[in-house]
C-alpha cells in the first residue's frame, strides 16, 4: 500500500485452516486459524511470505492480539504465549472461561470472559493479575468483540452498537459514549482522531478528539425506523418506514434534536430531499410529495404529484427548482411557486437508467457510459459523456466525485 491508489498483492499464503483474525508486531503475524491452531508469519519480507511456528490445542482458535512478541490467543480459553522464538512459541500461561473477544494494550489485556469484561494485568506472562474480574459497571453485556487501541477501547456487541469505553486507568475504565444505528454492527477500529464503524449497510466515522461526555445523548429515536436521510444546514429530514418523515435540529450536531414528524399516505418508505426551509419525498409508485418546513415544528404537505415510476430515479432541489427523474425522462419542474409546479424541460433518457445528482449537475446512464447534464435557467443542457468500455452502473455522486460500479472485469494492463 506504498501507492494507497493502487494497492497490491505482493505475496499469499494458504494456512492449513480458516484464517478469522490476525494481528502484526515487528515483523511477525500472528494468525487465529480456526481448526489450524494458531499460526506465525514471518511477514518481513511482503514478497515472501513465510509460515514460522505453530501451536495447537485441539480446540478452533478463533481470536488473536499481539505486542512485541507476546502473543494472546482464544479457543475458548485465553492462552498468553512468548514468541520470541517464532519457530518454537511456548505457552506460558492460560486463563479459563467462555470467550469471544480479546484484545492487549501493553502490559495489560481486555477480554470478554463468561459474558463480561474482564482487564488483566500480563506485565508478567506466566502469572497473570486480575485488575478487574468482570463485568463492566456491573452490567453483563453479552457476546462482544473487543479491541484497544491508545488508551481507548471498543466493544462490538451484535444488536447494542459499540461502546467506547477510556482504559487509561486500566482498573477504572469508564463508557465513554455509546453508538447506535438501525444496523447491526460489523467491525469498528480507531484511526488517529477517529472512530470507523461498519454498519451492515453503513460506514460511520466519528470524532474522538473531542472532550468525553457521558451525560451526552446523540442519538436520534424516530417514531419508525429511519430509511433515507438528507441534511441543509441546520435541519436534517428522515425518511421512516410506514409513511413517515421527520425533522431533526442537528444545529448542535452532538445534541440532535427531534422536533417534527410528517404523516404522508400512499408514501412507503420514502427517500428523501432537502435545500433550505423546502423538502421533498418520493417513493415508487407514491409520486413525490412536497413539504414545506417553514416551521420545523409542523411540516406540512404543499402538494402530491402523481408522477412515475421512479425506482431507479429520484429528485434533486436545486434554487427554485426541481428535478425529477423516473420511467424514461428526465424533467425540470419551476418551483416559484411550490404550491404550483410548473414543468419546464424534459428529456427522454432511456427507460430506468439510474440517476445520481450534485448540485446542479444531472448524471444518466448510457450504454456504454454516463451522460452529464446541467441544469441551466431552468433547461437540461447536456454538457458532456463519460464513455467506457465497461458497463458502469452510477451508485451516488457526493464531495465533487461520481462513484460507479461496473460488474465486468478487465484483465489488461488498461
Amino acid at each position: 500500500v506504498s501507492d494507497p491508489a493502487h494497492p497490491h498483492i505482493t505475496d499469499t499464503l494458504d494456512t492449513p485452516g480458516r484464517a478469522l483474525r490476525i494481528a502484526v508486531s515487528d515483523g511477525l503475524a500472528a494468525v487465529a486459524d480456526s481448526n489450524g491452531g494458531l499460526r506465525l508469519v514471518d511477514i518481513g519480507d511482503s514478497r515472501r511470505l513465510q509460515a514460522v511456528g505453530s501451536l495447537e490445542t485441539g480446540e478452533a482458535v478463533v481470536d488473536v492480539t499481539m505486542v512485541g512478541r507476546t502473543v494472546a490467543f482464544t479457543d475458548g480459553d485465553v492462552h498468553l504465549v512468548d514468541a520470541t522464538d517464532s519457530v518454537r512459541p511456548e505457552i506460558v500461561s492460560s486463563i479459563g472461561g467462555g470467550l469471544t473477544g480479546l484484545a492487549m494494550n501493553g502490559h495489560h489485556l481486555i477480554a470478554n470472559i463468561d459474558g463480561a469484561l474482564a482487564v488483566l494485568d500480563v506485565s508478567d506472562t506466566a502469572h497473570p493479575v486480575t485488575v478487574i474480574p468482570s463485568g463492566f459497571g456491573g452490567t453483563s453485556l453479552g457476546s462482544y468483540v473487543v479491541s484497544w487501541i491508545d488508551d481507548v477501547g471498543l466493544i462490538e456487541t451484535e444488536g447494542e452498537g459499540v461502546r467506547v469505553v477510556d482504559v487509561s486507568v486500566p482498573h477504572a475504565p469508564e463508557l465513554r459514549a455509546h453508538l447506535m444505528d438501525v444496523n447491526p454492527v460489523s467491525a469498528a477500529t480507531v484511526i488517529g482522531p477517529m472512530l470507523v464503524a461498519a454498519w451492515e449497510h453503513s460506514l460511520e466515522v466519528f470524532a474522538l478528539d473531542l472532550p468525553f461526555n457521558p451525560e451526552w445523548d446523540r442519538v436520534v429515536r424516530p417514531p419508525a425506523p429511519a430509511r433515507s436521510v438528507a441534511v441543509s444546514g441546520d435541519l436534517a429530514v428522515l425518511g421512516l418506514e410506514g409513511s413517515q418523515v421527520a425533522v431533526v435540529d442537528v444545529s448542535n450536531p452532538l445534541q440532535p434534536a427531534l422536533v417534527g414528524t410528517l404523516e404522508i399516505p400512499g408514501v412507503e418508505a420514502p427517500e428523501v430531499a432537502i435545500r433550505g426551509d423546502f423538502a421533498c419525498a418520493w417513493s415508487p409508485g407514491g409520486g413525490v410529495v412536497f413539504i414545506d418546513l417553514d416551521d420545523p415544528a409542523e411540516p406540512s404537505i404543499l402538494i402530491r404529484l402523481q408522477l412515475w415510476d421512479l425506482s431507479s430515479g429520484g429528485v434533486a432541489l436545486g434554487e427554485g427548482y426541481a428535478v425529477v427523474a423516473g420511467g424514461e425522462y428526465v424533467r425540470v419542474f419551476d418551483l416559484t411557486d411550490p404550491q404550483q409546479p410548473v414543468l419546464g424541460d424534459e428529456l427522454k433518457v432511456g427507460s430506468y437508467a439510474r440517476v445520481a445528482f450534485h448540485e446542479d449537475l444531472v448524471f444518466v446512464e448510457q450504454s456504454p457510459g454516463v451522460k452529464i447534464l446541467q441544469v441551466i435557467d431552468g433547461q437540461l443542457v447536456e454538457q458532456s459523456t463519460l464513455s467506457s468500455y465497461l458497463s458502469l452502473s452510477i451508485l451516488r455522486a457526493a464531495n465533487d466525485r461520481l462513484y460507479l460500479y461496473s460488474s465486468t472485469r478487465y484483465w489488461g494492463p488498461r
